[in-house]
């Protein structure tokens, strides 16, 4: 499991318990790589500390704000697994679902976790529900794929499959990157619908406006040059 993070000191410590609990309850052999986007409230110190209950912690602290398409594949690099699973720390994607994911790569490069297939469902403020489905309509016309939610970021992937594309969107629009050059690849990608949940704990890091015009210009560049 790779985590980015940035001040997440009020989630962290309670997702890695049902990480443990979800992976321990199906057998699932494991470890949890957190990076951390230099966050002043804590959170990689509280991951330490867990980690001499736990021992398969992993945390790599990063100078600076480098984003997390950064961060996923810094993780990438430390993890001695090949099968990658990348999500928030937010509980907005549930660690109830990483058995799915595991049992799910078997039969596929990627996986991905989707808000817009059936039986996928998103629980946000207004606003960003509708730019989410929006964006996500507006790059699937664009980038002619057939996967539905391009942007949530909530993943397993062989690692074998991901070293075979290279990513330079910092941020949260790695995912439309990454998902955009398997597909060239012709890699195997699959959806599972899952029901994601606005945070409840802790401040959003996104910035919408800013985002959305991050994710405009990843996606023209993916669209016409790339």
């Amino acid at each position: 499991m790779i985590i980015p993070t940035f001040n997440e000191r009020e989630n962290v410590a309670n997702l890695i318990v049902r990480i443990e609990n979800a992976c321990s309850q199906e057998k699932i052999e494991h470890e949890i790589v957190v990076v951390d986007d230099d966050s002043p409230d804590g959170t990689a110190e509280v991951v330490r500390k867990m980690n001499e209950q736990f021992g398969n912690l992993k945390v790599f602290s990063m100078i600076g704000h480098s984003g997390v398409g950064t961060a996923v594949c810094v993780g990438a690099s430390l993890s001695r697994y090949d099968t990658l699973v990348t999500m928030d720390a937010d509980f907005s994607h549930p660690p109830d679902l990483i058995p799915a994911l595991v049992k799910g790569i078997r039969d596929a490069d990627l996986v991905v976790c989707s808000r817009y297939a059936s039986g996928g469902k998103m629980i946000a403020p207004y606003m960003r529900r509708n730019l989410s489905s929006f964006g996500n309509s507006l790059a699937r016309l664009l980038l002619r794929s057939k996967v539905h939610d391009l942007t949530g970021g909530f993943h397993a992937m062989r690692k074998t499959a991901f070293r075979q594309v290279k990513l330079v969107s910092p941020y949260g629009d790695y995912s439309m990157e990454l998902i955009a050059k398997m597909q060239r690849r012709r890699a195997r990608i699959v959806e599972i619908p899952y029901c994601y949940r606005f945070r409840r704990e802790g401040r959003s890091k996104t910035h919408l406006t800013r985002s959305l015009l991050w994710y405009l210009l990843t996606l023209l560049r993916l669209t016409f040059w790339t």
